[in-house]
């Protein structure tokens, strides 16, 4: 057992016919056939033990008086009261009969030795009741007397020593974690695989399982241990819309655990690389023809300054010469054919000029 003894506040018994101390059942000692160590009392007594705070219990053992030699009888109650009752182990008492059925122990070799008279299921209580439904005999010669049915049952009971096994009661819950490694999160439609989702928690106390918040039949998923694994069925998860869901799983001690689950549409793994490979050509094509764009640019920036240059010094040549550029511009363009209809005005000047003389002569 991975949980200790608790210890035990108090006790009474009715009746307690020996007179003797019931703290003597709770000391954790235990004497081999010891009459002054040994509690007992006649009557189909019942003892009660007070915890003195709620605790988890998941274990009982006792050692009964001469227990190799006889056979004990006894009925188990809780109450986290001292009011309501709950029998967790034998048959309801019935006053009529006295004894409806109760649940014997085994002879032993040893004379008085522990045995376990619960384990189970972990019980949260602060009263322990033992009820003792008497023996299949009061001798303790060594000879193991008969046992014919309830009416042959005495009414005796005798307690050397309890131990109640459990841990301290705690409002703590702890919620599981999500195994990252072995749980699914994403799913593409079409894939027809199964979605698994593996956390922390115990298996055996998963209660529900919620998609975005409502709760998935049974039937779409199945929960195995490890410690819980909750494998949603291909079917199921084909009818989720694509984007992002919240799986939740619920357990019975009030925790619970979520995990995000994105559903793909169909084919859009490949579709998405290669609309990422197009982006990234487009994106190195736009970089290239920007890049190219830059350079052209610099060199007309560089050829149109150098043609300013030109168009200044050839604007003062034709100032010079009494060649105005009636547009003003400074293109390259302009410029040249300013210069060359100077160059045609000077020339038909200087014909016209001989003409005139040689009409002269």
């Amino acid at each position: 057992n991975d949980n200790g003894i608790l210890g035990i506040s108090s006790a009474v018994s009715e009746p307690n016919v020996s007179g003797k101390d019931i703290k003597l059942t709770y000391d954790i000692y235990v004497a081999p056939n010891s009459s002054t160590k040994t509690w007992s009392s006649i009557n189909n007594p019942v003892v009660t033990y007070d915890m003195g705070r709620l605790v988890d219990i998941d274990k009982i053992d006792v050692a009964f008086n001469v227990s190799s030699k006889r056979n004990s009888f006894y009925n188990i109650y809780i109450s986290e009261d001292g009011d309501n009752w709950e029998l967790i182990h034998g048959d309801n008492w019935n006053a009529e009969k006295e004894v409806e059925v109760s649940i014997k122990t085994t002879p032993l070799e040893v004379y008085n030795a522990y045995q376990t008279i619960y384990s189970g299921e972990t019980l949260r209580t602060r009263y322990v009741r033992l009820a003792l439904r008497g023996n299949n005999t009061s001798n303790t010669t060594g000879e193991f007397g008969g046992f014919d049915g309830l009416d042959d049952v005495s009414k005796y009971g005798a307690i050397q020593e309890i131990s109640i096994y459990g841990k301290e009661a705690t409002d703590e819950v702890i919620n599981p974690e999500i195994v990252d490694a072995e749980t699914v999160t994403e799913y593409q439609l079409g894939s027809g695989k199964s979605v698994v989702i593996k956390t922390t928690g115990d298996h055996t106390k998963v209660e529900s399982v919620e998609m975005d918040g409502t709760i998935v039949d049974e039937s779409n998923y199945t929960v195995t241990k490890g410690s819980t694994i909750i494998t949603f069925k291909a079917e199921y998860v084909e009818t989720l819309s694509d984007g992002e869901h919240i799986v939740t799983i619920n357990y019975t001690d009030g925790s619970d655990v979520s995990s995000e689950l994105t559903i793909l549409p169909s084919g859009s793994s490949d579709s998405d690389a290669d609309s990422d490979t197009d982006a990234d050509s487009d994106s190195d094509a736009d970089s290239n023809v920007d890049t190219d764009s830059d350079v052209n640019a610099d060199a007309d920036e560089d050829e149109e300054d150098g043609d300013d240059s030109n168009d200044a010094d050839e604007s003062a040549e034709v100032a010079g010469s009494g060649v105005s550029n009636a547009s003003g511009s400074n293109t390259g363009d302009s410029s040249h054919l300013a210069l060359w209809l100077g160059l045609m005005v000077m020339c038909l000047l200087g014909a016209a000029t001989v003409i005139i003389k040689r009409k002269k002569n």
